[in-house]
């Protein structure tokens, strides 16, 4: 029992090494691991067997395989996020002529399930699985503002790294930055995590007002203005609402209010 559990960290191990860098080597993964060869080599080709890792043949290195996209997609509550709301993403993606995105939170970080982005005339829809810090994207702030108020306090209380010269690390500016979305119903970002990065984000709630998910519109930061927020901000909400109507969402009264 206890080799076996013992296996089962090794495996983790080496899936969270290659979702934090990509394809790697098995030298690379044995010595980052601290894992002997032989037995780097032995959890890789399980992994394999199963899909979870694959082989670039090129060149030899290992990278995660589909299955591990195909098991998070059947998990009821993403994939019912994702189906739900892909339609109001591409619509917004086509009316803005930007890049849209759908997070979920995830204890302290925000995870990007999927984005819409217009390739000449078609909208395309991509399933992705990318997660960054909860406290520095527009999507992100918004799904942390409308936490339990402990969950909040408890990432308040990490450490929060700066990633850029606007990132707010400070516990004390961050809580009065998520009272004021809790209050607007929406957050922007102007290169808190990436110098380029800037957008806006709104929440998604459920029939019990409980968040379910944000989306969010992107741009570069040299696009970023307040007219951007201006013209981006009314459809933004407008998919937010419809994407929560489908989860049960019957508010009524002022748009922002409401999805607050």
């Amino acid at each position: 029992m206890r080799e076996s559990l013992q296996s089962v960290g090794k495996a983790l191990a080496v899936v969270e090494l290659l979702a934090d860098r990509g394809e790697m080597s098995l030298q690379e993964i044995s010595g980052e691991l601290l894992m002997p060869r032989t037995s780097a080599h032995r959890v890789l080709a399980k992994l394999r067997e199963h899909a979870y890792v694959a082989q670039n043949l090129d060149n030899a290195r290992y990278r995660l395989g589909p299955a591990l996209w195909e098991l998070a997609m059947r998990a009821p509550q993403t994939t019912r996020v994702y189906e739900l709301a892909m339609p109001s993403l591409q619509r917004l993606a086509r009316r803005l002529n930007r890049l849209t995105v759908l997070a979920v939170y995830d204890e302290g970080d925000v995870l990007a399930i999927a984005r819409a982005v217009l390739h000449g005339e078609d909208c395309v829809a991509q399933p992705v699985a990318a997660r960054s810090p909860a406290y520095c994207s527009a999507v992100g702030k918004v799904a942390l503002a409308f936490q339990p108020t402990v969950e909040i306090e408890r990432v308040l209380q990490a450490d929060l790294v700066s990633y850029t010269t606007a990132t707010i690390a400070d516990p004390d500016r961050l809580r009065t930055e998520l009272e004021g979305i809790r209050r607007r119903g929406y957050a922007t970002n102007c290169g808190e995590h990436q110098d380029e990065v800037c957008g806006v984000g709104a929440p998604v709630v459920d029939g019990s007002g409980r968040l379910v998910a944000a989306v969010g519109v992107s741009c570069h930061c040299d696009d970023y203005s307040e007219g951007f927020v201006e013209s981006a901000l009314p459809p933004l909400l407008e998919a937010a609402r419809a994407i929560s109507v489908a989860f049960g969402f019957r508010g009524a009264g002022r748009e922002r209010a409401a999805l607050a």
